[in-house]
């Protein structure tokens, strides 16, 4: 019967290792610099019960862990009231094989009373304690220590050894003192003066006294006969001397003690009538938490002594007199009504405490005198108070935007760590800096207006509290654009293909449609409109062939007239359709082979929505001309967009990384594809093939900032990874900032040429100074192009664009991402503008169309031979020039 264990020193200490019962065990990182013992129990010839054992070198690692050494016996002694940073010993300093930096803390029933160097492991006496003997004899704590890395050298704080630590509090024969009183404020003949022992180590039974007098403070003392009492009165023979008070005692310590006190000299005996003074046990302090409301009294009242038994009034002065009051008759201080007390703001408050007997020393009446004053300083202890946040309460935000909606402030007057959270957790995040997203990009359409809190708690380990903020956010509608669809996404001559068009828009009540089909043997301009091709479906003819379609659309919408939206085909027009069709398939996994339909993508934790999952899930057809249509389904489809037409998957809205060891952090999808057709050229919308996507949200980077003061921070999304709804989560990086906001435009020529510069850049900036990269998406992207560094659009090649054709307007979208996956987009709309060919003015009839005539139609046919004009542009102006001469 084998059983493995382990221990540090390997001789004491032994620890059986779980599930170890084979005569083999495979050491794991948890055993690095530790003894390991096989111990084995069996039978032989000669009886039962006999064992047997070996023991192992300690385990080799990357990194060995730190050891406090065997020498070490964990105790320590440090003499009573020694003060507070004093060293206790010598260091409880661990061994470090290869010489790391080592990090000691202090756990325990009574860390808390000390503090350790974390650099040396010397333990000190903490701040605000008090080491006595009589009071607490022994302490106990423990040394914890590591060396920042686990036993592969990988960062990790996890503790590599502790030791124990008892500290033993030393008795010190400590002296007694005696204290004298009197009922006025200074040792006066015929007032009585009373003497009072105390002694740390204790008195024990009869304390003898004995007063004595002189002329002199320090020397010719004559005991006093009689005077063996703790009170004495001096007798006008006293005036001008002193008096002495010896207290004979035995304590917990040690016999035959002794402890002396002197008076002040001894003063007239008082007038007929004795001024009220407050006594010297008066120390002039008190305590208030910083809370307290008006009413509140503070500590004892503040009472003076007279010697005449006169009632006594009692005022207030001083620098915070006013947040203060005093009882007239008792000399309770209390705090003022609306008195504001901020323990952050001021700790020490200071009054003067006034009293006076109403007549002076003949005692005629005088109530204006002061008699005596008390300086008292008052101390308020922190309480802990609840943040305030601060913030736009009504933001507006547009729809469809992937920005954030505001951020909010939280300020904690104990400078307390913040989390953020937010009431609704379905529509909205919070980040940990308090910055407000929505979930997804909301549409004005859906809904208009969302009612929230947003909430700020501190981190104070008894009390928590949270600060809450009411915020409406009211979602802004924004002029979408309609877009078209056509169906099937080819087609062929002798097939007679019809194809259908149909347009959505998501600012709704489409009317008034009206249909315009055009053909061009190239996607990017010379559109010519095709006769009677006007509604919303249109069957190829020969003229057709090798031809892009284009169905346009003009309608009204809810937001008015003039709108306009087209879709053009991907595949030119064939003539002949092919007797069989081949289905798209994705032809082998991400890893090379062909083993399971499989991918994998990842993308880092982000606020923003349309982000790049990875790079796009492509398919393949053996087809020339097919046009591939991707979808998404599968059980987290929901989190996820694909762009149909390149397979790109992106993000819905917010991602966010679980920091646990054990979360997944995965999402898993299923990518479709189909080509639109059957094996016989049918139109069909039935996938072709599939293939399982697995994505990995991995971990935002940190991004390090210099504290606000005054404004508490926060842990991990409850902000932090916590999306509002709790808990702690990696720093989400937000997305780059376009400056020209959510849309703008640019324009360009009609002449212009590939390559050529579009205007100004279209670029962003990136709070968190990571380098920006950009690209282009959108139905007519194709004809232009990016620099991915700078944002600057240009013609792409083989674009040709026509001012006088039927579209002379375009859009993209530019997405700009940062180096950690945020991303931000902005619409570009891109208007091309008329250009008067050959130095020649154009005309225009009365209806604003433009008329050509015979020298401009001439310079059009030699500006195309010359190679400065295409034959579409060409072409163009020729048939206006006729079509002119037609109608005069």
């Amino acid at each position: 019967s084998w059983q493995w264990a382990w221990s540090d020193d390997g001789r004491t200490g032994w620890t059986p290792i779980s599930g170890a019962t084979n005569r083999s065990y495979t050491p794991t990182e948890d055993d690095g610099d530790r003894y390991l013992r096989a111990r084995v129990e069996y039978t032989d010839r000669r009886g039962a019960g006999k064992s047997a054992e070996g023991i192992t070198n300690p385990v080799p690692t990357t990194n060995r862990r730190p050891l406090f050494p065997a020498t070490e016996n964990g105790q320590r002694t440090v003499p009573e009231n020694t003060r507070a940073g004093q060293n206790i010993g010598a260091p409880v300093a661990a061994e470090d094989p290869e010489r790391n930096t080592l990090t000691y803390t202090l756990s325990g029933p009574d860390a808390a009373a000390f503090t350790i160097v974390t650099r040396t492991g010397q333990i000190r006496v903490g701040s605000g304690t008090t080491l006595d003997f009589e009071t607490k004899s022994t302490y106990s704590v423990t040394v914890e220590v590591h060396d920042g890395r686990d036993g592969s050298g990988v960062t990790s704080t996890t503790i590599d050894d502790t030791q124990d630590v008892t500290k033993t509090v030393e008795n010190i024969e400590e002296p007694g003192t005696v204290t004298l009183s009197s009922e006025t404020a200074t040792i006066q003949a015929r007032v009585p003066v009373t003497a009072t022992l105390e002694d740390d180590d204790g008195v024990i039974g009869f304390v003898s006294w004995q007063w004595a007098r002189s002329r002199s403070s320090t020397s010719g003392w004559a005991n006093i006969a009689g005077a063996t009492s703790d009170t004495f009165t001096p007798a006008d023979t006293d005036v001008g001397g002193y008096i002495r008070a010896t207290a004979s005692y035995n304590d917990g310590e040690d016999s035959g003690k002794t402890a002396v006190r002197v008076s002040p000299r001894v003063g007239q005996p008082p007038p007929v009538n004795s001024a009220p003074a407050f006594p010297a046990t008066e120390n002039g302090r008190r305590e208030i938490p910083e809370d307290a409301t008006g009413g509140t009294a503070v500590g004892d009242p503040v009472v003076a002594t007279d010697f005449n038994d006169d009632p006594l009034t009692y005022t207030l002065s001083g620098t915070d007199a006013a947040l203060f009051t005093v009882g007239a008759s008792d000399g309770q201080l209390r705090v003022a009504s609306g008195a504001q007390l901020d323990f952050e703001t001021r700790r020490t408050l200071r009054v003067t405490v006034e009293v006076t007997d109403g007549a002076n020393s003949l005692g005629d009446p005088d109530m204006d005198a002061i008699d005596d004053r008390q300086n008292m300083i008052i101390t308020l202890t922190d309480v802990n108070e609840a943040p305030v946040v601060t913030g736009d309460e009504t933001p507006s935000f547009q729809e469809n935007s992937n920005r954030a909606v505001a951020t909010y402030t939280g300020t904690d007057p104990e400078r307390d760590v913040l989390t953020w959270s937010v009431s609704d957790t379905t529509n909205f995040w919070i980040s940990e800096r308090g910055q407000l997203y929505f979930r997804t990009p909301p549409s004005y359409e859906d809904r208009t207006s969302y009612p929230v809190t947003i909430t700020a708690t501190d981190d104070d380990p008894d009390n928590p509290l949270s600060g809450l903020l009411s915020v409406t956010v009211t979602v802004t509608d924004v002029e979408e654009e309609g877009t078209v669809a056509v169906t099937p996404s080819r087609g062929w001559v002798d097939a007679n293909t019809r194809f259908s068009a149909s347009l959505a828009d998501d600012d709704g009540s489409i009317s008034n449609e009206s249909w315009q089909w055009a053909r061009s043997r190239s996607r990017g301009g010379g559109w010519t409109d095709i006769d009677g091709a006007t509604s919303s479906s249109y069957t190829v003819g020969a003229d057709d062939a090798d031809q892009y379609l284009r169905a346009s659309v003009s309608y009204e919408d809810a937001r008015g007239s003039n709108k306009t939206a087209s879709a053009v085909l991907a595949s030119a027009i064939g003539a002949t359709r092919s007797a069989t069709n081949t289905a798209p398939e994705f032809a082998e996994d991400d890893d090379g082979t062909d083993t399971g339909r499989t991918a994998t993508r990842s993308i880092s934790a982000g606020p923003a929505a349309g982000r790049n999952v990875g790079s796009p899930v492509r398919a393949t057809d053996a087809d020339p001309g097919d046009v591939l249509t991707y979808a998404l389904s599968g059980s987290d489809a929901g989190t996820f967009d694909i762009d149909p037409a390149t397979g790109q998957i992106k993000t819905k809205g917010i991602l966010e990384h679980d920091p646990d060891p054990n979360a997944q952090n995965t999402y898993d999808v299923t990518v479709s594809v189909h080509d639109g057709f059957d094996a016989s050229y049918n139109p069909s919308t039935a996938s072709d093939d599939t293939i399982d996507v697995t994505i990995t949200v991995t971990a935002a980077p940190t991004v390090r900032r210099p504290p606000t003061t005054g404004t508490g921070g926060s842990t991990g999304g409850g902000g932090g990874g916590g999306g509002g709804g709790g808990g702690t989560f990696t720093r989400i990086i937000p997305p780059p900032v376009f400056s020209e906001g959510f849309q703008t435009s640019r324009s360009a020529p009609e002449n212009a040429q590939p390559g050529d510069a579009i205007g100004d850049p279209v670029s962003a900036r990136d709070n968190q100074g990571e380098a920006v990269m950009y690209s282009l998406s959108g139905a007519d992207a194709a004809l232009f192009t990016i620099d991915a560094q700078t944002g600057q659009i240009s013609i792409a090649e083989g674009a040709v664009f026509d001012f006088e054709g039927e579209q002379n307007t375009y859009q993209v979208t530019v997405v700009a991402e940062n180096a950690s996956g945020a991303s931000a987009s902005i619409r570009l709309v891109i208007r091309i503008t008329n250009v008067a060919l050959s130095g020649i003015a154009n005309d225009y009839d009365a209806n604003g169309n433009e008329m050509i005539d015979l020298d401009e139609a001439i310079a059009a046919v030699n500006d195309f031979n010359a190679g400065t004009l295409t034959r579409e542009q060409a072409t163009e102006i020729v048939k206006m020039y006729f079509a002119g001469e037609s109608a005069s």
